[in-house]
């Protein structure tokens, strides 16, 4: 906005204050019925306000906009200031989490145009979690009258979790600019695990299972700061229980223990000085095992077109508390063989299966597990390695074939190209192979510590395939 030099110097003195105010004081926008609209600066309007209220309408005829008077005065992405227990924040900032309060987050966002969206994150790892909109509180600083305001106060009380993650706070303008505050969390941590393997949310926990969970706190704790439930049960009423800590310092501790709880979803909590952590699981009174032509059946494991399948449930001989589905559907013929101590039942069905991927599901006492594996009708190798590479005394060769083979050998040759070992009984089977090699040339001498190279090779009909890597003996 600008003049057209028809007025006096001291004319646009007194006028300038007026789009001051516009810009930054008391803009208040309405629609053409005079209905209060959201707050927002545009060109027209600012230049517009002023003018009105300087109450000289031959202003108006004295001035020149530029540009479109639907152009938003924006300045930027929002202005977002945090404080945390009445203290400024910055990025740098982390609770460290030594002692059990409520963190009172307090945010103000402000905007030269109306803040359009707020949200309220946890973040842990690379995974963020929305802050329902109840859990805190929005207040408008100004224009109280407008659907969305230009400034906002967000009062969040945050009750801290064991664990390590950050908050994060976003105020977005109606140009989409977005400006955040984050800060770190950090009151220790909580490993959750089924026996040796992580235990990730909703996994299947199985009958005689151990379940343990490793605590840590930047604090030292004693055995008495801990306690272990599963729902409302502590642990410590379940066989096999232990707590033991695993540093010198008293920081970090181990609880494990054997559940035996009744079928369906479950909630262990850790709780350490008052910080809590948690996973829901699902619990199977019965281990499940799958088995292919009478071998394990890994998950997304290649099969034979008409193979032999088996599940075989460990806890129970009851037939009638256990379904089984292939491809989502009940199978044409199943047969069921409970083992002579009466503890577990094997269910069995010989398919015929079309290429391509397949599931076998079965459920036990209302609780689903399922395992997939795929039917290809051509010849490849999928996965080959040795282990350990360099070995001592012995290597186990791992294959992985897409369909069955008429044959499938090892040679070991040394690195000049010279055969030293072959057998021609290696198994041929669609799926996961595994092969033991006892570090002996064909004579039955041990060979010498050296770099070797290792073919596998199978044949079908359809053609010979084969994988060629090195290997090393170090003894």
């Amino acid at each position: 906005l600008a003049s057209s030099c028809a007025e006096s110097i001291s004319g646009n003195q007194r006028f300038n204050p007026f789009i001051a105010h516009a810009v930054f004081d008391y803009l208040a926008a309405f629609d053409s019925h005079g209905n209060p609209v959201e707050a927002r600066v545009l060109i027209g309007e600012v230049g517009l306000t002023a003018l009105l209220r300087y109450n000289r309408l031959d202003y108006i005829e004295r001035h020149i906009l530029f540009g479109d008077p639907a152009m938003i005065m924006d300045m930027g992405p929002p202005e977002i200031v945090t404080t945390v227990n009445d203290s400024l924040i910055d990025e740098s900032y982390v609770y460290a989490g030594e002692e059990m309060e409520t963190l009172d987050v307090v945010t103000r966002i402000s905007d030269e145009e109306a803040i359009s969206e707020i949200s309220v994150l946890i973040v842990q790892g690379d995974v963020a979690f929305e802050v329902p909109a109840s859990d805190y509180e929005e207040t408008a600083l100004i224009d109280t009258g407008f659907v969305r305001s230009r400034a906002y106060e967000v009062t969040y009380p945050h009750l801290p979790r064991l664990g390590q993650y950050s908050i994060r706070l976003t105020g977005t303008d109606y140009a989409g600019r977005t400006a955040l505050s984050e800060f770190g969390v950090n009151t220790g941590s909580a490993e959750f695990y089924k026996d040796a393997a992580l235990l990730e949310e909703g996994d299947i926990v199985h009958i005689d299972q151990t379940l343990r969970v490793e605590l840590s706190r930047p604090v030292a704790f004693s055995e008495d700061d801990i306690e272990v439930k599963v729902d409302t049960v502590s642990a410590d009423g379940f066989d096999e229980y232990r707590v033991e800590m695993t540093d010198t310092e008293g920081k970090e501790w181990e609880v494990s223990f054997i559940p035996e709880l009744e079928a369906g979803d479950h909630i262990m909590t850790a709780d350490v000085q008052g910080f809590l952590a948690e996973r829901g699981f699902a619990y199977v009174p019965g281990d499940v095992d799958y088995f292919v032509d009478g071998r394990p059946l890994y998950e997304n494991d290649f099969v034979s077109s008409e193979p032999v399948l088996e599940v075989l449930v460990k806890g129970t001989t009851d037939i009638d508390v256990v379904a089984v589905e292939l491809d989502g559907a009940d199978p044409e013929s199943l047969w069921y063989e409970p083992d002579s101590t009466e503890t577990s039942l094997t269910v069995g069905l010989s398919p015929v299966l079309g290429v391509g991927g397949h599931e076998l599901a079965v459920t036990v006492d209302d609780v689903r597990v399922s395992r997939n594996f795929r039917v290809s009708d051509d010849l490849e190798f999928t996965e080959v390695s040795a282990y350990p590479n360099p070995f001592s005394d012995f290597v186990y060769i791992y294959y992985t074939l897409t369909s069955e083979a008429a044959e499938a050998r090892l040679q070991v040759f040394t690195v000049s190209g010279r055969k030293i070992f072959e057998d021609r009984a290696l198994t041929p089977y669609a799926g996961y192979n595994i092969y033991r090699y006892d570090g002996r040339d064909s004579a039955g001498d041990e060979i010498a510590n050296g770099t070797y190279i290792y073919k596998v090779t199978v044949n079908s009909p359809s053609g010979e395939r084969e994988f060629t890597a090195p290997m090393a003996r170090l003894k």
